[in-house]
């Protein structure tokens, strides 16, 4: 199921869960009543390989890179992993439908570079096409692949809910500790060697999140992703009064107001009134007045950095 249909079934109800994360995080942030319960991969598992003749990731300039989806998840990851070479505003981003379709056009040659997870990132570097960027490398944390489910069956369907986890934890713990059967798995799926499916069970162990948990500096990194993305103010909705503690994190996350039920305002202006004060931006420091003849100190912007 593509990404953007499973979250508006999630949404709709037609389904009870989808593990599409990052997309999932995306839509929460902007008001749809989905909760990540558990995270997966926690590490972009994704590559941009090239034609045979592209040598370096500034050969991409003025290029299209076929990725999957449509202005989803690995739109924006590659993005991002192509900002350390400055490239990232000289590429045009072309959708292939999928990743299977993406390794077909680097086939065909009617792709100059795409973006590919395994098991095609690993048959295409064995295909001996140009590995340019790997985006962990890039990226620290990009919770990708989670268990996301709404509010409301959180709520209402507890049991199926505890199955549902109790299935991850399982399947995760059978793939780290079993990796013979893993690949054989793999194998079969794919229809690939053996060879393959070992270096495909690597890659994805690689990016696998073995306690199946963000830790709050990791959530906070991918709310200021979220914000910038957006390029606009990161607004939350909220359907519980927070502490102190997530109140600071989501300060730190760029976030400029709080969307929430009439009976938790009360509560939550507490709360935000608790918050130590915010350190002041430049312009908002007081003007100290020099004695004439005395030059006033150089300003370190790096304070501007921290408020």
């Amino acid at each position: 199921m593509r990404t953007n249909t499973g979250i508006a079934a999630l949404v709709t109800g037609s389904i009870d869960f989808t593990t599409a994360g990052g997309s999932a995080m995306r839509a929460a942030v902007n008001g749809a009543p989905l909760k990540m319960i558990l995270n997966i991969t926690k590490k972009a598992d994704l590559w941009i390989l090239a034609q045979k003749n592209i040598q370096r990731v500034e050969d991409l300039r003025g290029k299209m890179i076929g990725v999957g989806g449509n202005w989803g998840t690995q739109f924006y990851q590659v993005l991002e992993a192509l900002k350390p070479s400055g490239v990232d505003k000289d590429v045009q981003l072309v959708s292939t439908g999928d990743v299977a379709n993406g390794f077909l056009t680097l086939q065909q040659g009617s792709m100059p570079a795409v973006a590919l997870t395994p098991p095609y990132s690993i048959l295409a570097k064995r295909m001996g096409y140009r590995d340019l960027v790997k985006t962990s490398d890039v990226i620290p944390v990009s919770p990708t692949t989670g268990l996301v489910t709404t509010k409301e069956k959180l709520e209402k369907e507890a049991s199926k809910l505890r199955r549902a986890i109790r299935a991850v934890f399982r399947a995760v713990d059978f793939a780290r500790t079993r990796k013979g059967e893993t690949v054989q798995f793999i194998m079969n799926q794919y229809k690939m060697d053996k060879d393959v499916s070992e270096a495909v069970y690597e890659a994805i162990m690689e990016t696998l999140n073995p306690t199946l948990w963000l830790a709050d500096q990791e959530v906070q990194i991918e709310l200021n992703r979220i914000a910038g993305l957006a390029r606009k103010p990161l607004l939350c909705l909220l359907d519980a009064v927070l502490d102190k503690d997530d109140l600071q994190s989501l300060r730190a996350a760029g976030a400029v107001g709080l969307l929430t039920s009439a009976a938790n305002v009360a509560g939550l202006k507490e709360a935000v009134a608790a918050l130590p004060p915010r350190r002041q931006r430049r312009d908002d420091r007081p003007v100290v007045s020099l004695p004439r003849g005395q030059a006033p100190a150089e300003h370190d912007d790096d304070d501007d950095d921290e408020y």
